[in-house]
């Protein structure tokens, strides 16, 4: 009868440690899944907003904190001591490393996947200790008494079977228990002590994390600087390359061919661009400008036969349209007309009718304002020369309209009728 009592109280404390296991896992997963939300959201922000990241990544401090200064809290999070203390050491581990590597700029290269395993390994920590800790006989029959309302008798039963005590009274209270199990007193017992709040905080900070499992962290400018001129410059060093393969060589000679032998010398460097080169962009495409211009007097000197004026109107061509892919593909709304100073003006600007955005020569617009049937002599427009330079304005007005687009100046039922323009005269 002595080993009948001593195996119900086995596998009653069997049942009691994986419940207060499980509840150790669940909150381990609570407080490991808040750690590790604040930390992937931390890593999000990072590249772009420092502090408020290093906040968000310090936050497990807080509640470390609170802790610390409240037993009363404490007992909350768990009965065992050893459970508290671990709890009490993720968060501060997590506030405190998150804010080093925050403060550091290494947070947005920790890989997102190992910031979520502090989740599942705050439950395995958890049940961990409680499972190493364990249950002894004797509390696990106290807490059944006390569940099954038995009145002390089980563990009262398990002290007198260790005893070896076979008087009346311990046989007595012996058939008492055994009774009681018949009667299946603790056939439907729960050994849960906090299963709703528990499962919610663990779930909740488990999705929280799982939310931020698919977004990247937020991209700074430098880092689409470097991505775009990656993407970019190798495409232009091809362009120029393959214009001046077709030009030949010995196709011009002085200051033409110094221009071209630096442009061979520029595709070359950009068709092996690297990240670190992306914030000097504005230098590389005034310096295609500036080669364009070069070459453009050399054409208009005259000397030149008419067979190679046209090739090097085409490497012309080439070199201004891989300046303006350039400025349209690395500025922002404001920076692509900065990068490349304004051609000259070649005949009297005026503002724009109202509704509508300059994207060319405003003396096209001007021509459109006023047809000169209906004005008068005294009032009509100032001559606009008969050949404005067509080639010369393109790749400006291009980076014009690209610009245009960007700020949104241009309505939106128009915008593909502006993209589609410059398409078709590229």
């Amino acid at each position: 009868m002595s080993e009948r009592i001593v195996d119900i109280v086995a596998r009653l404390r069997a049942r009691l440690l994986a419940a207060r296991a499980a509840e150790a896992a669940g909150v381990g997963a609570a407080v490991g899944g808040l750690a590790a939300a604040l930390m992937m959201g931390a890593r999000i922000l990072q590249p772009v907003y420092p502090a408020p990241a290093a906040l968000l990544a310090g936050a497990p401090l807080a509640p470390a904190a609170v802790l610390a200064a409240s037993p009363r809290l404490r007992r909350r999070v768990g009965s065992s001591r050893l459970l508290q203390a671990c709890v009490l050491g993720l968060l501060a581990l997590c506030g405190a490393g998150g804010l080093a590597l925050a403060a550091t700029g290494a947070l947005a290269a920790v890989g997102k996947n190992w910031l979520f395993a502090i989740a599942p390994g705050g439950a395995a920590v958890g049940a961990a200790v409680v499972l190493a800790r364990g249950v002894s006989l004797s509390s696990a029959a106290a807490d059944v008494d006390r569940r099954a309302a038995l009145k002390d008798r089980l563990a009262t039963a398990l002290e007198l079977c260790e005893s070896g005590d076979e008087s009346l009274f311990a046989r007595q209270v012996r058939r008492q228990v055994l009774d009681a199990r018949r009667r299946r007193a603790w056939r439907g017992m729960r050994f849960w002590n906090r299963t709703r709040a528990t499962a919610a905080a663990a779930t909740l900070a488990l999705l929280a994390a799982a939310v931020m499992l698919p977004v990247e962290p937020l991209e700074s400018s430098s880092a689409r600087r470097q991505r775009q001129w990656v993407r970019l410059a190798p495409a232009a060093g091809r362009a120029l390359a393959e214009g001046l393969a077709a030009l030949g060589p010995d196709a011009a000679s002085g200051n033409a061919a110094e221009a071209l032998g630096r442009l061979e010398a520029l595709a070359g460097a950009l068709r092996q661009a690297r990240p670190a080169e992306a914030e000097g962009w504005q230098g590389k495409v005034i310096e295609l400008d500036r080669l364009a211009e070069a070459l453009r007097e050399a054409v208009a000197s005259g000397r030149l036969d008419p067979a190679t004026a046209a090739r090097l109107r085409r490497v012309i061509d080439v070199v201004e349209k891989a300046a303006a892919d350039l400025a349209e593909g690395m500025s922002g709304p404001s920076e692509a007309l900065a990068a490349v100073p304004p051609p000259p003006a070649t005949a009297p600007s005026a503002s724009p009718p109202a509704g509508w955005t300059g994207v060319y020569n405003p003396a096209y617009a001007e021509v459109a304002r006023t047809r000169p049937a209906e004005a008068a002599p005294e009032t009509a427009p100032a001559a606009v020369p008969a050949a404005l330079p067509f080639d010369r304005q393109w790749a400006a007005a291009r980076r014009r309209a690209a610009d245009a687009l960007r700020a949104r100046a241009v309505p939106p039922e128009y915008r593909r009728l502006v993209r589609d323009f410059f398409e078709a005269g590229d």
